[in-house]
Order: structure tokens, then sequence, then C-alpha cells
């Protein structure tokens, strides 16, 4: 088994959390894996993610669009983000 990366926290540049859920480790993969499942938590309302696409192959693309919609329901603003290597 490989080692955890280490990394030197600094209050001054980092942020740090956790919260306990009550799921399989299996249903956490799922969630980080499947294209449908991050569209459902992945972005802070009132963003969504719009679209995402994930190859689990080495250097496959992992890429989300993010949109915040005005009020007029009509997106505002677009962030992609992620690798874009294919």
């Amino acid at each position: 088994m490989n080692s955890p990366i280490s990394h030197s926290f600094d209050p001054t540049r980092d942020l740090s959390f956790e919260r306990l859920v009550d799921v399989t480790p299996e249903q956490i993969w799922a969630a980080w894996t499947q294209p449908e499942l991050i569209k459902k938590w992945f972005t802070p309302a009132p963003w969504t993610t719009i679209d995402c696409e994930i190859d689990l192959r080495p250097r496959g693309p992992l890429q989300h669009c993010h949109a915040i919609t005005g009020r007029s329901g009509i997106p505002k603003y677009r962030l992609l983000s992620g690798n874009h290597s294919k």
C-alpha cells in the first residue's frame, strides 16, 4: 500500500473541513466517478454542475462545467474546470 501524501497545513492559506457520513466505500467511489452523481452534489448553491465528463483510464479527461443562473433562468456565468488532456 502507498504511504499517505504528506502536507504541511498553513492556516493562513489552507482551509480544512471534515464531515462524517454513513456511507460505504462503494458509494463514495460512485459519488466521485459517476458524472450524474457528481452533478447532484459537487457545487454549492446557487452554482450547479451542468456537465461532467470522467474517463477513469490513465490520462483520461476529468472535466466539470459549472453555471450560476440569473433571475431570468439563463446562466449568468460558466466555469469549466478539470484536466483537458485527451
